[in-house]
Parts: structure tokens; sequence; C-alpha cells
């Protein structure tokens, strides 16, 4: 008689095979709060395994922090859903998705599982992407907290002490440079959008390299400095547009002043004759317009 697709039933530990992307997720903190829900409570959660190939070794899904609080408390068994049909990939995408629905892997984890599927698999982004239900830009950004962040960073996220959000900006920066600016927003509790101005002008190219250390040093003085930077950039960009508009007009007025011309010429010289304050007022307007352009 085959197996039931999915079934629950109690296993020993032993028979647990980890992957090591779901760890990552495990902090000290987290694995605390388990503890204490299994020494009160007993095994309320049960963990999500799936069969192998390998008789009698079956991978962990979900429950990756129950299983070490369980290890610590001396605990050898687990109530489990066992998974007895589902192939690696589909595993992977699972646990994927559970940590969507509930907080129990972090985003470093996630971009773990991501990798894997990307360069094991050979998922693009844009399936995976797909698959979720998330952007192509979800995926990216998760995909480089795990490939860009430094171990320190990584720390951080994982403890609670920075958010996913803010250490995406942080991937963006040199490896060599991210845990002094990571302190710098822990110290003045920046914000996100405040870390996203500062690490993109610290990777401008035409930022020279006194005021990169004054990023790293005195990230608060810069926002002020970003400012103007900012309100020049907006008033030259107004000037431009009102320089195009200027000329736009002139060459609408000669347009209209070439085509009046053709049009007499041709049909109405007489008219033309009896209209020459009209050309006069034109020309002066055009040449009135010319030297504001040329100032």
């Amino acid at each position: 008689m085959s197996k039931k697709k999915v079934e629950i039933s109690t296993i020993n530990l032993n028979q647990i095979e980890k992957d090591p992307s779901y760890l990552l997720s495990s902090s000290d903190k987290t694995v605390n709060k388990h503890k204490k829900l299994l020494d009160s409570y007993g095994n309320v959660s049960p963990i999500l395994v799936a069969n192998t190939d390998n008789k009698g070794i079956l991978r962990l899904i979900k429950g990756q922090n129950t299983i070490k609080a369980a290890e610590q408390l001396g605990i050898k068994d687990l109530i489990s859903v066992i998974y007895n049909d589902i192939d690696k990939i589909n595993q992977l995408l699972l646990a994927l998705n559970l940590s969507l629905m509930a907080d129990n892997i972090d985003a470093i984890s996630q971009g773990a599982i991501i990798e894997q599927l990307c360069d094991e698999h050979n998922f693009t982004q844009t399936h995976l992407a797909n698959k979720l239900g998330k952007s192509k830009s979800w995926i990216s950004k998760r995909l480089s907290l795990k490939k860009n962040l430094t171990e320190d960073v990584k720390q951080l996220v994982e403890n609670g002490s920075l958010c996913s959000r803010t250490a995406e900006e942080l991937a963006k920066l040199d490896q060599k440079v991210q845990i002094k600016f990571a302190s710098q927003v822990l110290n003045y509790k920046m914000s996100k959008n405040l870390v996203a101005k500062l690490v993109k002008l610290y990777n401008d190219p035409n930022s020279k390299v006194d005021l990169k250390m004054k990023i790293l040093d005195s990230p608060m003085n810069v926002k002020f400095i970003d400012n103007i930077k900012t309100n020049k950039t907006n008033q030259h960009n107004k000037y431009d547009n009102f320089e195009k508009t200027l000329i736009d007009g002139i060459e609408i007025i000669k347009d209209l002043s070439s085509m009046v011309d053709k049009y007499h010429e041709d049909y109405l010289l007489t008219f033309k004759e009896q209209n020459t304050n009209f050309y006069n007022l034109s020309d002066k307007l055009i040449k009135k317009l010319s030297i504001i352009i040329n100032k």
C-alpha cells in the first residue's frame, strides 16, 4: 500500500537532514522563545519535513528554530508533518512561501534559498518572482542581502538590530565600509530614506574622498549638504526648462511669421502691405526674446 502524500507522525531528530540556508535565521533570541514555548506547552507547532531518496532520512522544510530549541532542552522526538511526494525544488519553494506568510525565516535566509534555486536549479529571477507573486526587484534585493552583505552586518539583521530595508541599502556599499556605516545608522537611528540618500551620495562617482569620509564619520552633517545639492539641481532644472520654453516660443513665432509671409506673397500681397504693423510687432518680439536668451 502506497504512503499518503502528507501524514502526521512523531519522528526522531536524528532522522532530520538540516538545510544550512534555513539555519541562518536561528538567532539565540528566537530559539529562546521556542524553548519557552516547548517547555511550557510542548510541541504545539509541528515541524515540516519531506521524505528523501535516502531511506529514513527526512529533509527539513520548516521548524529550524523548534528543532534547535528541542535539542537544547534534550527533547529527542517531535510531532511532524511529513511530505512523501515532493521534489527538492518544490521543497525549497514551499519553505520560501511559508517564510513570506509567517515570521519564521528572515530576509537573509530567504536570499539564501533564492540563491540555491537560481544557482543549483536554474531558476531565473523572473521565473521565481512569478512563482512567489513577488516583483523581480524583491528577488534581487533579497539576493543582494545574501551575497553582498558582510557577516557582521548580516548578524545585525538576524538579531533584529537592523531592518532588512535598511540593509538592502547597505548592500550597495563596498563591504569594507558596511559595518562602519551600519554602526552610524544604529547610533543616530537613521530612517531608511536618509540611509538611501547617504548611500547614493557615497557611491556617486563625483563624490570626493573627503565627502565620503564625512559620510562615514559625521553622516548627520552631510544631510544639509545633500539638501543644498538637491536644491541647486532643482533650480538648475527650472532654469533649463524656462530657457527651453523661450527657445521653443521663438521658433514657433518664426515659423508663424514665415508661413504668413509665404501666404501673403502668393495670394494676399495687398493685405500684407496693409498690415505692416503686425510684422513690425513680430520682429520686435523676436529680437527681445533673442536678447533674453543670449544674456
